[in-house]
């Protein structure tokens, strides 16, 4: 926690943490250390209006042990899940973004609902459409110059199909919301 709050201090509107995977899968005790973990954060960055993003290298994981990860989180009461540091195994794939998106969502119980930011391997405007079809809040990319640009020039011609795609989905396309828009 004092990471965070330094991080806090010196400016950060948004934290990112990586989910403690080795308490995570060393049985109930080390669970409930991970939720421990994430909750200390968590209330810190509650605290100061600051939202967390908690990182589950989905690649790494089941799909039971992602859907146990996100219930964790949302117990916690994080904002987000993510699917990669983009270090790990693997970066987010459709399959584990609509895992995220099915286990987030206030359907699912466990807490607040948490939104979804898929990062890791995004590298195109496609990738990034795909992702969001799957159930992505967000897009965390190291291409994001080139898929806006991409985007944009898509905008300018009104007969483009991965716009009207997205229209047809009911996704508005906007940029994340500043710390002063937060409530």
């Amino acid at each position: 926690a004092f990471e965070t709050q330094a991080a806090i201090a010196d400016g950060a509107v948004e934290i990112d943490m990586v989910l403690p995977v080795g308490h995570f899968r060393s049985g109930a005790a080390g669970r409930k250390a991970a939720l421990q973990d994430v909750q200390v954060v968590c209330g810190v960055t509650r605290n100061a209006g600051v939202a967390l993003k908690v990182i589950l290298e989905t690649a790494a994981l089941s799909d039971a042990e992602i859907a146990e990860a996100v219930s964790l989180c949302r117990q916690a009461g994080v904002e987000f899940v993510k699917t990669s540091t983009g270090f790990g195994p693997g970066g987010a794939t459709p399959h584990a973004v609509s895992l995220l998106s099915k286990h987030a969502s206030a359907e699912a119980g466990d807490g607040p609902a948490a939104q979804v930011k898929a990062s890791g391997g995004v590298r195109t405007l496609s990738d990034a459409l795909v992702m969001i079809r799957a159930g992505a809040h967000r897009i965390g990319a190291s291409a994001s110059v080139p898929i806006m640009t991409e985007l944009t020039q898509l905008q300018r011609t009104s007969s483009s199909t991965a716009l009207k795609m997205l229209q047809d989905d009911g996704v508005a396309l906007q940029p994340a919301p500043t710390p002063s828009s937060r409530a």
